[in-house]
């Protein structure tokens, strides 16, 4: 089978050029009718009763890195129209290093709800719901894509490799309620059923090129909890890891998390918010574990045993990244049981209205918090309200959007129904292959309920 870790950073590295943003979708922050803004905000409250449309109730895919853009990592092969890497050996290694930063951090989220619905009791308004979720983190240092592009001569320190990845479901249950007539605050407690999690870190990864030997010290760990029935795929003569066989499904970890949140309006036109998301922790009671085989004093191998820049085209990256994996050597141990904390995001708004609420410019920070870093980006918005069914809003996130892209968000509410559709980074300009140019971030997010 595919090599797990490998795989996990093929992914990693292929995404990584676009911007998470755990699966929240800012530009819609403002949108005072829309269902989908309770997620960011438990204080929100929404007009009536709505219950998600099972299957296509929401669905939201956010995927990032902090600076990277996808036209350095993949390009388009003008002669026969397929997609090179910028492991080909015909692309101009610097391009890409020059846009690195020296700890590259990469974020994939996605959310899908199963069922969430929301009513008015009174002056509270309560909402539940269950939704699958899942994330994924990570490092590489600006070292790593050197070795794998250049393979100079020379000594190169890829110990802030790291890569957390988690899917669990969740069962949510929120309240929000007005204390005045100025001041409304929210809460959402959470409950977590695991559904699998690995996570790779190096304490030290050093590497020395010469000609033809290539000399390594690392020392790392693995630790994976997967569904059902499962141990490490081992190689036949030496023992180290190379994958994992997975058996029947169970869930393999439990947690939970509590969302907070308050609105507070200053001014007849003018609100101010705050919220934090995703505050809690999954333990992972099933798990494997293994630590890296090298010795202190490193170990050579001829650099035909990795020869990562053969080819280049993106059918043939895992297979040159599996190599770099499987050289750490990671041995089995005694499994052990582990925690992960969830990301938590932190957000900060405004909204200063216009025209009887009809036009509004809202002004949002969010800042979100990972074991492998902070991210933060600020987006300012124009809210337009013009007719009690129908709301858009246009964005524009100033850090990582490098005035090559904005956000577009629409909800269309008649009565009995809720559509919404919208993306905080709207692309535009694409290869011929549909990839973002210039961008380092992308995502989107589609929703429908049936509302009275």
């Amino acid at each position: 089978m595919k090599q797990l870790y490998a795989s996990l950073l093929v992914v990693v590295v292929s995404m990584g050029t676009f911007q998470t943003l755990s699966a929240q979708l800012r530009t819609a922050y403002f949108m005072d009718k829309s269902v989908v803004r309770t997620t960011l905000n438990p204080a929100f409250q929404t007009e009536g009763k709505f219950v998600s449309i099972p299957g296509v109730g929401a669905f939201t895919l956010d995927v990032a890195m902090n600076g990277l853009a996808i036209d350095k990592l993949f390009y388009p092969d003008l002669d026969e129209g397929s997609l090179l890497t910028f492991l080909n050996s015909g692309q101009d290694p610097d391009k890409l290093l020059s846009s690195l930063h020296n700890k590259n951090m990469m974020n994939v989220d996605f959310r899908t709800d199963i069922i969430q619905t929301g009513w008015q009791a009174g002056t509270a308004f309560w909402t539940a719901g269950v939704a699958i979720r899942g994330g994924l983190q990570a490092t590489l240092p600006k070292d790593f894509f050197h070795f794998v592009t250049k393979a100079e001569t020379g000594k190169y320190d890829m110990s802030a490799i790291g890569i957390d990845l988690s899917t669990w479901l969740e069962l949510s249950a929120g309240y929000s309620r007005p204390i005045d007539d100025k001041l409304t605050i929210g809460a959402k407690l959470k409950l977590l059923s695991g559904l699998a999690a690995a996570k790779v870190r190096f304490d030290r990864f050093d590497a020395t090129l010469s000609d033809d030997i290539w000399t390594a010290n690392a020392q790392g760990t693995i630790t994976a909890a997967l569904p059902g029935d499962f141990k490490f795929e081992e190689h036949e003569e030496e023992g180290y890891i190379k994958g994992l066989e997975t058996g029947s499904f169970s869930p393999t970890g439990f947690g939970a998390a509590i969302d907070l949140g308050a609105t507070y309006r200053l001014l007849d036109n003018l609100t101010l918010s705050a919220s934090i998301l995703d505050f809690g922790f999954i333990a992972w009671g099933k798990s494997t574990y293994a630590e890296s085989s090298i010795p202190d004093e490193g170990m050579e191998l001829n650099f035909e045993e990795l020869n990562i820049l053969e080819g280049g085209n993106a059918n043939k990256f895992t297979e040159q990244t599996d190599k770099l994996i499987e050289f750490a050597h990671f041995l089995p141990k005694k499994d052990k049981s582990f925690k992960t904390m969830l990301a938590t995001s932190v957000l900060l708004g405004g909204e200063y209205t216009f025209f009887e609420d009809k036009l509004g410019a809202g002004l949002l920070s969010f800042t979100r918090f990972s074991p492998l870093g902070a991210y933060t980006e600020l987006t300012a918005s124009a809210n337009y309200r013009p007719i009690s069914w129908f709301a858009a809003s246009l964005s524009y996130s100033a850090i990582h959007s490098n005035f090559k892209t904005f956000g577009l968000a629409i909800n269309f509410y008649p009565k009995g129904f809720n559509f919404f559709l919208g993306s905080d980074y709207m692309l535009t300009k694409v290869t011929p292959q549909f990839l973002p140019v210039s961008a380092t971030a992308a995502n989107i997010h589609l929703g429908m309920a049936v509302q009275w």
